[in-house]
C-alpha cells in the first residue's frame, strides 16, 4: 500500500476509489506512538476493503485526545 501526502504518485496514473479514514484515542504521551499507528492501520485497512492500491492526500489532524488520519483510496492504471 503507498501512501503519500500529495495528490499524486510519480510515474503513475491514478483511479479515485473514495476517502478513508481511521481514528484513535490518543493520550498526549502516545501521541506520536500507539494512537497514530492505529488510526493509520484502520484507514489501510478501509482502503485495502475498497481494493485500492493506494492512499494519496494522507492528513492527521489531532484534536480532543484523538488522533485522525484521512486520505483518498486510489487504483493504479495501466500505463
Amino acid at each position: 500500500m503507498v501512501l503519500v501526502n500529495t495528490d499524486f504518485v510519480t510515474g503513475k496514473k491514478i483511479e479515485t476509489i473514495g476517502m478513508v479514514s481511521g481514528s484513535e484515542r490518543a493520550d498526549f504521551i502516545n501521541v506520536g506512538d500507539s494512537g497514530v499507528h492505529s488510526a493509520t492501520a484502520q484507514m489501510v485497512g478501509n482502503a485495502r476493503r475498497l481494493e485500492a492500491e493506494g492512499i494519496v492526500n494522507v492528513r492527521y489532524t489531532f484534536a480532543d485526545h484523538y488522533v485522525l488520519v484521512y486520505g483518498t483510496a486510489v487504483k493504479f492504471l495501466q500505463q
